[in-house]
């Protein structure tokens, strides 16, 4: 049975990654911001990936009308499909993604911008994309602590992109994601699967999702932080621990009823 799922989502994956394919060629061009339809198109087409992957979105909240820098602690590869339905809103990411077959491309010719391990001038430029970005009107949406966790903790969140949210005075929205642990798993375990940490390849992640028979995703969306009168270090510390006191204080929101704050949710067989 487990195969036969794999293998069935595997199919309809790589038909849907054509899909995107054709659909970005058609209405993108180098270098240039993705139009009002685009984005639309490309929100959807990044939440049905979670859809086929087996993935439900619960989310509670609101995202802010942009523009925002929205930032969340970083989990999986897989975060960029959970979180990408958000209106007109474009990511930070590695720079590796950059040169990963055919997902590379669409997210270059997506508008995603692209950030090098270490390095000051690498984050100032980046500073600088993402202040331009802001200023267009669009939602950014950046991972602080650099890098993924098992998602039972928020690491340290570093602080110089928050430099981008000052000059634009733009405000900051944090986002707490948690991967919910099946049930019996004893809580503050991680998910067995979601988790893209350490080694891990691509390939090897890819293969244990696509066997997961069902994967529930809580998104909260918390209280924005105003920039002004604040420097970069206090904003990261300040959105750091809205999203650590959602994350490891308190029972996750997966595990009782939905709250009144859940805007929708998102299960596997809607598109």
């Amino acid at each position: 049975m487990t195969l036969f799922r794999r293998l069935y989502r595997l199919s309809l994956l790589i038909l849907h990654i054509f899909l995107g394919a054709a659909v970005t060629l058609v209405m993108t061009r180098p270098n240039h911001p993705p139009g009002s339809k685009y984005d639309a198109i490309s929100a959807w087409w990044r939440k049905r990936i979670a859809n086929i992957l087996g993935v439900s979105l619960h989310v509670h909240g609101r995202p802010l009308s942009g523009p925002v820098l929205i930032v969340a602690n970083h989990i999986s590869w897989l975060d960029i499909a959970v979180l990408g339905w958000i209106p007109r809103i474009s990511f930070l990411s590695k720079a590796e993604v950059r040169h990963w077959p055919v997902l590379g491309w669409l997210a270059r010719r997506g508008g995603t911008l692209f950030i090098e391990r270490g390095g000051h001038e690498s984050a100032n430029r980046a500073v600088t994309q993402i202040s331009r970005r802001l200023k267009q009107g669009r939602n950014i949406l950046v991972f602080p602590e650099g890098t993924t966790s098992d998602g039972s903790h928020v690491q340290v969140f570093h602080p110089r992109l928050f430099a981008a949210a000052i000059q634009t005075e733009t405000p900051i929205q944090p986002v707490a994601l948690r991967y919910m642990r099946p049930e019996g798993q004893p809580r503050g375990t991680a998910h067995p699967s979601a988790p893209f940490i350490g080694d891990d390849t691509f390939g090897a992640h890819l293969w244990r999702m696509l066997g997961e028979p069902a994967t529930r995703t809580e998104i909260e969306f918390l209280p924005p932080i105003d920039p002004k009168g604040r420097d970069r270090k206090t904003l990261a510390r300040l959105a750091r621990e809205q999203i650590a006191r959602r994350i490891e204080s308190v029972e996750p929101a997966g595990n009782a009823h939905p709250t009144s704050s859940t805007i929708h949710e998102m299960h596997p067989d809607q598109g």
